[in-house]
């Protein structure tokens, strides 16, 4: 069986079993273990007293050691599951659990029907997915941020590690999934991580790089399918407009073509801690006033590149197989 049926398998294990309860009464997710480690490193090796060049050293030390681990416990799982056959459907499933099209889907979906209840239930809902201050936020803004983050995870949940996957197998795979979890532990813009996590950041930035623009060419795609040459053209122009503009390397691109897909704005500011960011938009021509059914688009939106990625990669599977 090869690798590209193997992704497609794994896509669909994930998207009907999700992050199953039963196996996490037994153990916890390999995300949870490598958070371990990266803890362990945070805790003994990150000290603000050593200075600036020792912390970026120590950084950069601690991300060669992560990327090595990742790709040893992925070469060993290749190395184990080659033996038979009989392993393959295990295989799926550990590959499965390194994706998050189900539980992206169910934790954005989670915001809306929480508004549904009231706005105070929705900013418990969407305060687990991002990273921002919900105590003032508004039904547009929350509607905003459930958004953007399924726009943003979509490439860096999703699309990247089934693109990973397909360049080097499960060590690529888990090795980027290494990084992505430093940088989202240690990869902040902050006193304590400014430094010692500054390396990871990079990483990670690097390593999205092209699933990010892969992921806005699978919009523009639907662009042209569902709007013709016009729609398609008035979404490159915003992503060369806008997607450059955001403070992430990455993140504009899958944004600002959510943006432009749904005729709406996103980004702007926001509020994370007590400090305002005064974020650029995205599509700032584009609707402002957001309300909680566009989370339900932008759902249909996410499902239908979903089936654009796996209508995609089929007639690769055949190829291949030829």
């Amino acid at each position: 069986m090869n690798f590209i049926w193997v992704m497609i398998a794994a896509m669909i294990v994930d998207i009907a079993l999700g992050d199953p309860a039963w196996l996490y009464r037994i153990m916890s997710h390999p995300v949870v273990y490598f958070g371990k480690i990266i803890s362990f490193f945070d805790k003994y090796l990150n000290d603000w007293q050593l200075g600036k060049t020792t912390l970026i050293m120590r950084g950069y030390g601690v991300l060669i050691l992560l990327f090595l681990i990742g790709l040893t416990l992925g070469y060993g799982l290749e190395f184990i599951f080659s033996f038979s056959l009989f392993l393959l459907p295990i295989k799926i499933f550990a590959i499965s659990l390194f994706l998050a099209i189900r539980s992206l889907y169910k934790h954005v979906r989670d915001v809306y029907d929480a508004l549904n209840i009231g706005l105070n239930d929705g900013k418990a809902a969407v305060a687990k997915i991002v990273g921002r201050n919900v105590t003032k936020m508004t039904e547009i803004t929350v509607t905003r941020a459930a958004i953007e983050s399924l726009a943003e995870n979509l490439s860096d949940g999703v699309i990247a590690p089934i693109f990973w996957y397909l360049v080097g197998g499960l060590p690529a795979l888990i090795a980027y999934k290494m990084v992505n979890t430093a940088d989202s532990m240690i990869g902040h813009k902050n006193f304590k991580y400014l430094h010692f996590g500054r390396a990871s950041a990079l990483s990670d930035d690097i390593l999205n790089y092209i699933p990010a623009r892969i992921t806005a060419a699978l919009f523009w795609l639907m662009a042209l399918l569902g709007g013709g040459i016009n729609k398609a053209g008035r979404l490159w122009t915003c992503l060369w407009n806008d997607a450059v503009k955001h403070a992430s390397p990455n993140a504009g691109w899958p944004e600002a073509a959510m943006a432009l897909m749904m005729e709406i704005a996103l980004g702007g500011p926001r509020v994370y801690g007590e400090n305002q960011v005064d974020g650029v938009w995205m599509n700032e021509q584009g609707r402002k006033i957001l309300h909680r059914a566009d989370i339900k688009q932008a759902l249909k939106l996410y499902v239908m590149s979903l089936i654009l990625v796996v209508f995609l990669m089929l007639p690769l599977g055949l190829i291949y197989q030829l």
